[in-house]
């Protein structure tokens, strides 16, 4: 079962000695909470960024997306970035071998591939992670780090978002 809440943004975070960088937007997905509750140890899950949203006037060319807070009982197994055309839209959370869902083990894997998203343009390629769930989970996964170019000059910028996977209760439906 997936749920959506809607949350605030959250201001743009400093990082690895680039600028802070507020060029990009997340749209719905940074204003609100994805998650399942039904989760079992030993699954593993996709679970995608915010589609970065190029809101300012010049291109910028994404390098990186990543997870900052990754909580207690799930562990990031590999990061991808996908095409939208090839999976039919964006993934935004599954459980791996899910029915009726593209398996984007089977597509082409565009992470490290510089992704130039156009001004006042929507990226073309998505992000996310495989995470593997280890045990009780202890909150929520967020912080979505892109790293992008722009002009000559590399910038950090975080995301809001937040995906709540929990751990499935003995004797649920």
């Amino acid at each position: 079962m997936a749920f959506v809440l809607l949350a605030g943004c959250v201001p743009v975070l400093p990082g690895g000695g680039q600028a802070d960088g507020s060029a990009l937007d997340g749209g719905m997905q940074s204003a609100g909470t994805l998650g399942n509750d039904h989760v079992r140890p030993g699954q593993r899950w996709w679970a995608s960024l915010p589609v970065p949203y190029n809101r300012s006037g010049r291109p910028v060319e994404i390098t990186d997306a990543r997870f900052t807070q990754v909580p207690e009982g799930l562990e990031v197994v590999g990061y991808g970035a996908y095409a939208q055309d090839d999976s039919e839209g964006v993934v935004l959370l599954m459980q791996q071998g899910s029915v009726g869902m593209p398996r984007l083990d089977e597509f082409e894997n565009h992470l490290h591939d510089v992704n130039r998203v156009r001004a006042k343009s929507e990226s073309d390629v998505y992000y996310g992670a495989w995470l593997k769930v280890t045990g009780r989970i202890s909150g929520n996964l967020g912080g979505c780090r892109y790293e992008y170019r722009q002009g000559g000059r590399s910038f950090d910028q975080t995301l809001d978002c937040d995906i709540a996977l929990r751990i499935e209760r003995q004797g649920a439906p």
